[in-house]
């Protein structure tokens, strides 16, 4: 009697095993979710190669403001939007000429633009936006400058709330300068006439580093390379110098660029995610490629697709956005009959799949 009860004890335990490793197994094999249309295309891309990412939403009335005298549009005089690697999503605030902008956004997993609700005050969107849109990844804050006002604004992307940072100390504090998060210092340098200010995000700090830079009137531009770990400013408008910040703060003249960092719509400057090299797209039609340990400058052969894609001029109304996530840069180019989203990849790099969120 005990071994017969023994026995059907044996042949529940393994039944009950064998159905515990085929549900794990089926667990197992079921298909991970596909890849987005971002993390595709980027996937499929060789080094030096451009391709178009298709996108809902992207319309010419979506970046349009009509107004009594013309027809204007959001990428006028602007020059990068924010890539946010927690969210995955691209953060744009951009404005048309001396009216209301817009706050954009694109979702990897949608693929898809939309507007987001506009913020208070709303002065925070009048006019264009130059090199006013940077982000701080660890925080997910998007940092923004309104024209021509000695003020930080953040953008909590997680909360989707909008609180004033600080105020520009400068009294010159330029219109149209530009604004770059710096990861290992902590803190956003401001690039106005000839003079910069860097404010530390955790204490609420402003200094003034170096007060001998020469840039020009206005539209200079900064970007940050997080494989480098440097800052390159400076340039403006017919400006060609460029400065270097490292992470301890030193700064040095470079030589000129080849054609003036301008981003009141005459250049592009951005930041290659995976060599940490730069990249200059002139309005002459140029593509550059530099290189701040070397100090070097390098002419590409080829020419941007998006070059093509607007009816101002190769650069004109286009952004640049560096996706980390998938060693890409983004550019989005407005048209009255179709807006453009193109991906370029200068180098072999990240491909991972998205998160779940």
């Amino acid at each position: 009697m005990v071994s017969t009860m023994a026995a059907r004890f044996r042949v529940r335990w393994v039944v009950a095993l064998v159905v515990a490793f085929g549900w794990l197994a089926g667990a197992s094999s079921v298909p991970a979710a596909d890849p987005s249309a971002l993390a595709s295309l980027a996937q499929s891309m060789a080094p030096g190669t451009w391709a178009e990412l298709k996108t809902s939403g992207l319309t010419p009335a979506f970046l349009q403001v009509p107004t009594h005298v013309m027809v204007y549009n959001i990428l006028e005089y602007q020059n990068s939007g924010v890539w946010d690697p927690t969210s995955h999503q691209v953060l744009f605030v951009g404005g048309p000429h001396e009216n209301q902008g817009r706050f954009i956004t694109y979702d990897e997993a949608t693929n898809t633009w939309r507007q987001e609700p506009d913020p208070t005050p709303s002065y925070i969107l009048y006019n264009h936006t130059y090199d006013h849109n940077t982000i701080n990844p660890a925080t997910g804050e998007l940092y923004f400058r309104p024209f021509n006002k000695p003020e930080i604004w953040a953008y909590k992307i997680a909360t989707k709330k909008w609180r004033r940072l600080t105020t520009i100390p400068q009294a010159d504090f330029n219109c149209c300068g530009a604004l770059q998060y710096f990861p290992e210092r902590d803190g956003i340098l401001f690039v106005g006439t000839s003079e910069i200010e860097f404010y530390y995000v955790g204490s609420g700090r402003w200094t003034s580093p170096w007060t001998t830079i020469k840039t020009g009137p206005y539209h200079a531009t900064a970007k940050y390379s997080p494989v480098a770990k440097v800052l390159i400013f400076g340039g403006g408008s017919g400006v060609k110098t460029v400065y270097r910040m490292d992470a301890k703060g030193k700064i040095r003249q470079m030589g000129d660029s080849p054609v003036p960092l301008d981003s009141g719509g005459h250049a592009i400057f951005t930041a290659d995610p995976v060599t940490g090299h730069f990249l200059l797209f002139g309005e002459d039609a140029t593509f550059y490629v530099y290189d701040s340990e070397a100090d070097r400058w390098t002419l590409q052969d080829q020419r941007p697709p998006f070059f093509d894609a607007g009816q101002y001029g190769p650069v004109s109304c286009s952004i640049a956005i560096p996706i980390d996530t998938y060693g890409v840069v983004m550019t989005v180019t407005y048209s009255p009959k179709e807006p453009k989203v193109f991906l370029y990849k200068h180098a072999a790099g990240p491909g991972a799949a998205p998160s779940p969120r």
